[in-house]
């Protein structure tokens, strides 16, 4: 069953603030801070709602308002246009695909929404595991609107955090880790040749391990990052996504109060003189 306890505890570290901080150090302290709060698409809103209903269904729990965890998520990530006569019924599709072509396939679920713990080096990580199977394997669920890259599951980073956290909480590795992506598009041409099976949305499937080498692997970079961490409040420096790529500052929430930025009028393009630029 799922635990409707989740760990917000900011001194934890997790998949999704490690990589916020490999992002922008800034725009991660900024939010730490309450000085920035970033702003969600629907789509991120809908996934979450879709992971909560397939949960409550493997678990055989009544069945969520889905209409009102939507909004709810809404709000809780700043979505500005919600589009709800898109968003709803493209997520009841997908959990509608889950109910006819995953729910009978999947072997005895040990655990849904998983919470796990575990120390690094006095480092303290939590992860939140979507299906935990009686083997120790581990599925996460995906929404997306476009399909898993060809070899996302043997290197999504994220299911590396998920092996690490079995490995670190009970010294198992998981002997599969797989991703369900309820795609919200049309079966690709590649998957379905035929036109008229070509249904939206569709399932893609991915499965691989995590060796025991990997999950150390990743144990040195939560290491180096801690370090990062440590140098960074104890300098009072923290490095941006900076002007050397400016496409990943489009829509950062931070933008305004980040150094790299100082200067510049945010509100219009920039307008550089023939005298300046000579």
């Amino acid at each position: 069953m799922s635990d409707s306890f989740r760990c917000w505890d900011p001194a934890h570290r997790s998949y999704s603030g490690d990589k916020l901080w490999d992002e922008c150090q800034f725009l991660a302290q900024a939010e730490a801070a309450g000085e920035a709060r970033r702003i969600f698409p629907a789509k991120v809103a809908r996934g979450s709602t879709v992971d909560d209903a397939v949960m409550a269904l493997i678990d055989g729990r009544d069945p969520i308002d889905f209409e009102g965890t939507y909004r709810r998520y809404c709000r809780e990530y700043g979505v500005l246009f919600p589009d709800e006569a898109k968003e709803i019924p493209a997520g009841l599709a997908q959990l509608d695909l889950f109910e006819r072509e995953v729910l009978p396939t999947l072997p005895a679920v040990h655990a849904t929404q998983m919470e796990v713990h575990w120390d690094l080096d006095g480092i303290p990580y939590h992860a939140h595991l979507d299906i935990v199977y009686a083997d120790g394997s581990i599925d996460d669920l995906k929404a997306p609107d476009q399909r898993l890259g060809a070899r996302r599951a043997a290197e999504d980073p994220q299911l590396t955090v998920y092996a690490a956290a079995l490995w670190g909480a009970f010294g198992n590795l998981a002997p599969r880790v797989g991703l369900i992506g309820l795609v919200n598009g049309r079966t690709p041409e590649d998957v379905q040749s035929d036109p008229k099976l070509r249904v939206k949305p569709w399932l893609d499937r991915q499965s691989s391990f995590r060796t025991l080498e990997q999950v150390e692997a990743w144990a040195e970079g939560a290491r180096a990052r801690e370090a990062s961490r440590r140098w960074a409040e104890a300098e009072g420096i923290y490095l941006t996504q900076a002007r050397s790529s400016p496409w990943g500052c489009n829509g950062c929430v931070a933008k305004a109060l980040c150094p790299a930025w100082r200067g510049f009028d945010l509100g219009t393009e920039a307008i550089v003189s023939t005298e300046a630029a000579a």
